[in-house]
């Protein structure tokens, strides 16, 4: 090797030790900062120059490779006082009629924050690992094993929201699990689970809507037919009220 051979890949090698060593920094720094608020927000604000908020939507799940509608509903989530890089909830789930109590991990394991502000503001994403288990006590528990990616907003005064500022565009979708449901009586029957807000993520043909998330007419079957009369029927009739009601009793 040459001269000019070797100081190349000594001068990529220090660039790439740079790199690292701000991406470490980066990571050091945003350990200050507590995330429960971009995993589970109180309220969505879209434009932050405006007090009007929106509540937050329900979570959008599937289970399997039939597209079997899942429900979840995080109650609490909050920072572990003891370890900067954890996170601690819990909630509710249902499946194939089943509801069940959860209680769930989540490990940073990846955060990237824009360089350079945009009116005061910085755009960024962090990455868990979640491990989350049910009941193991309900028939047919499971737990779950996968990553959820959080998109959120660095405030000229530190402060970190969830970033809903896309809000209303068809593309808009934030907080999005890819993962697996385990059941704890046969590991060999695990099937992938995916959920996240406004879309869900790897979902096929499942989701059919222009503007918003929409399931596919061919999986109505799958325990998504209460979402869909909800989302397009008559808000008095008297199966819609009913759909609401049975929607809203997990929780």
């Amino acid at each position: 090797m040459n001269h000019r051979g070797f100081f190349c890949i000594l001068f990529f090698l220090s660039l790439l030790s740079s790199l690292w060593g701000q991406k470490s920094a980066l990571k050091k720094q945003l350990k200050q900062f507590d995330f429960s608020a971009v995993i589970l927000p109180d309220s969505l604000q879209p434009d932050l120059n405006s007090t009007q908020k929106i509540a937050r939507p329900k979570i959008l799940a599937f289970v399997g490779n039939n597209y079997m509608r899942f429900e979840i509903r995080i109650a609490e989530a909050f920072k572990d006082s003891a370890n900067p890089t954890r996170y601690r909830m819990w909630g509710r789930t249902r499946h194939m009629g089943w509801a069940r109590t959860f209680i769930g991990d989540l490990y940073v394991l990846d955060v990237n924050l824009e360089k350079k502000a945009q009116k005061g503001l910085r755009k960024g994403w962090i990455k868990f690992k979640v491990l989350m288990r049910e009941d193991s006590l309900s028939q047919g528990a499971a737990h779950y094993e996968g990553t959820l990616t959080c998109h959120f907003i660095l405030t000229q005064n530190n402060q970190i929201l969830y970033d809903a500022t896309l809000l209303g565009k068809p593309e808009f979708k934030n907080n999005q699990f890819v993962g697996n449901r385990i059941p704890f009586d046969n590991r060999k029957a695990a099937e992938v689970c995916n959920w996240g807000d406004f879309r869900i993520p790897d979902c096929g043909d499942l989701d059919v809507g222009k503007d918003q998330f929409r399931p596919n007419e061919k999986y109505l079957n799958q325990n998504w037919r209460m979402y869909q009369l909800i989302l397009t029927g008559n808000p008095s009739w008297e199966a819609t009220k009913q759909a609401i009601l049975e929607e809203n009793s997990l929780f």
